[in-house]
């Protein structure tokens, strides 16, 4: 059991599913509202009637929604997922389970702290690292000492 390296903030925006949803619907929502007010409607709307440019101020607002929803969002999953491997340790788990659908997915996995048995799980997005794992495959767990039911797969996020 050792101590590893703290995860960057990209690492873990490309790792995490939750994580990259906080950063990806304000850069979406401020999208359409640029190609609202740019456009006067949202390009590639098949026929569909325009929206008008009266409008963009829903998207104006919210953007600015998404924007204080998502900072703190990302700030808190960057702040946990960086705590578990400061104040965590390696140990060796096992995947129990890993789906993905389209871009995102859960991994789950066994592992034990201290001659106990543990079950964790996380949402993740569908990475090159990600896509290798399989049913079966050992894999380093970073678990929080203070709490051992909190644990990521460390290779997700380095």
């Amino acid at each position: 059991m050792q101590q590893t390296n703290k995860p960057s903030v990209s690492g873990i925006i490309q790792g995490d599913y939750l994580a990259m949803l906080s950063v990806m619907f304000p850069i979406v929502i401020w999208g359409m509202y640029i190609a609202i007010v740019y456009f006067g409607f949202l390009p590639d709307s098949r026929g569909s009637d325009p929206i008008n440019p009266n409008g963009s101020p829903f998207f104006f607002y919210f953007g600015i929604i998404m924007v204080v929803v998502g900072i703190p969002l990302l700030t808190w999953r960057v702040k946990s997922i960086q705590d578990i491997f400061d104040r965590g340790i390696e140990v060796e788990g096992q995947i129990t389970n890993i789906r993905f659908y389209r871009g995102r997915g859960r991994v789950e996995y066994a592992y034990e702290y201290v001659d106990k048995a543990y079950r964790g799980g996380n949402a993740i997005r569908r990475t090159r690292v990600a896509s290798q794992l399989k049913v079966g495959d050992q894999v380093i767990i970073v678990i929080d000492r203070a709490n051992p039911q909190k644990a990521v797969v460390r290779d997700l996020y380095l």
